[in-house]
């Protein structure tokens, strides 16, 4: 069973990805299209986009806002001060957010490997039968 990749950010931690965007994907349905989102789901968003590692601080986000996409789906796009907007994705984000680095006392498994022997070398290669027949038969 896989195990699961905690998601930490400035003021929130998240025990699992899984459990980041379900959190980030309610915030999506909580706005029509077309609406900007509060002062708190936006730093709470930029906390999140922070840690992408295309993420651009210097250019300050200025607005927030849901828009209505394809396939029926509504997404995230940020409006800056220059008046330039990109969309963001949030799965995205947290999919590219750091993995924490392993435990030093954690067991690491054996890799598992077939055993080799000297007749493994100089055993034939399998011929196909169907090939073989054509040669004796010419």
């Amino acid at each position: 069973m896989p195990t699961a990749i905690p998601v930490k950010l400035e003021d929130r931690e998240f025990a699992s990805q899984n459990q980041a965007r379900l959190h980030y994907s309610a915030m999506l349905r909580r706005y029509e299209p077309g609406q900007a989102i509060s002062a708190a789901d936006q730093t709470d968003l930029q906390d999140l986009l922070r840690l992408h590692p295309r993420h651009a601080a210097n250019r300050p986000i200025h607005q927030i806002q849901v828009v209505a996409g394809g396939f029926n789906r509504n997404h995230f796009v940020a409006h800056y001060a220059n008046k330039f907007t990109q969309p963001l994705s949030y799965v995205h984000c947290i999919r590219n957010c750091p993995r924490p680095a392993p435990a030093a006392d954690a067991p690491v498994p054996p890799k598992k490997t077939k055993a080799r022997t000297a007749d493994d070398a100089l055993a034939p290669s399998a011929i196909p039968s169907s090939t073989s027949d054509q040669a004796v038969q010419s």
